[in-house]
């Protein structure tokens, strides 16, 4: 006597707006939203146009957290400018 497959029951579907990264062709579903940093006053020194974002970094050999600034202006404007003693080191125009 053969069986019937029983039918999964989806009742959020298609109401659900849920959307997951993909990791090895599945869901990945541990997966944090990556911030989108906070947006700071200061003009970007590189193109003088954006403003500077402050972003937070984590490598992943050592996973110590670490802050860091982007222009909002990306991908025009691709300048990025690390913390050193709680401010944004910016090297002069000539070193660059």
């Amino acid at each position: 006597m053969e069986t019937q497959p029983q039918q999964r029951v989806f009742p959020a579907y298609p109401d659900c707006k849920a959307t997951f990264p993909n990791k090895g062709g599945k869901p990945d579903f541990n997966s944090k939203p990556k911030s989108a940093g906070k947006a700071t006053d200061y003009t970007c020194p590189e193109c003088e146009k954006g403003k500077r974002v402050k972003r937070i970094g984590k490598p992943k050999k050592t996973k110590k957290a670490y802050n860091w600034y982007g222009c909002d202006q990306f991908p025009t404007c691709k300048a990025r400018f690390f913390e050193k003693d709680g401010k944004p080191e910016i090297p002069d125009k000539e070193d660059a």
